[in-house]
């Protein structure tokens, strides 16, 4: 397995375009919450929505968290990570990542990399049935999204996503 540093030393040769301080807005994340839904931004272009979905009590439908990918964008699967930080009541397994496609790593000539260049939809299985009630969980989300052979510097938002159960009657 290579070294921490010769990945860090890969990582930052795939970002073969150095960015410039008028290419991003400031770092700071704004992240809002209701009962409905959660977006967090980073910039003018990725955001990173999840939703408290109703269900029918017994139901065991998986959390969903979006990382809205814009049009010139991609996103390396190797980049996202999601972490659970308040499971929100609920019972929780490992966030599930959809595949990607295969292409060509402009950093690494002749070596492929799985990317996303549309809207990737994270699964967070519900391992139990929750009780009634609403189950707001908080994740953290960490990606990298890169537009031809500028890459933003890897990011990391929370945002909030569950479900909401009636009381069975």
């Amino acid at each position: 397995m290579p070294s921490p540093l010769l990945l860090s030393t890969l990582l930052a040769a795939a970002c073969v375009a150095p960015v410039s301080a008028g290419d991003l807005l400031p770092a700071s994340t704004s992240s809002t919450s209701s009962t409905s839904s959660s977006v967090a931004t980073s910039g003018p272009e990725i955001e990173v929505v999840g939703m408290v979905q109703p269900v029918a009590p017994g139901e065991q439908p998986p959390v969903v968290l979006t990382i809205v990918v814009p049009p010139g964008f991609h996103v390396y699967k190797d980049m996202v990570n999601v972490e659970v930080l308040d499971a929100g009541g609920l019972a929780l397994g490992p966030a599930s990542l959809p595949a990607g496609l295969m292409t060509s790593d402009p950093a690494l000539p002749g070596n492929t990399r799985e990317q996303y260049d549309f809207d990737v939809i994270i699964e967070v299985p519900v391992t139990a049935p929750p009780p009634a009630g609403t189950h707001e969980a908080r994740f953290s989300v960490r990606y990298q999204a890169c537009k031809q052979s500028l890459c933003l510097f890897p990011n990391t938002v929370e945002v909030v996503a569950g479900l909401k159960v009636p009381a069975a009657g």
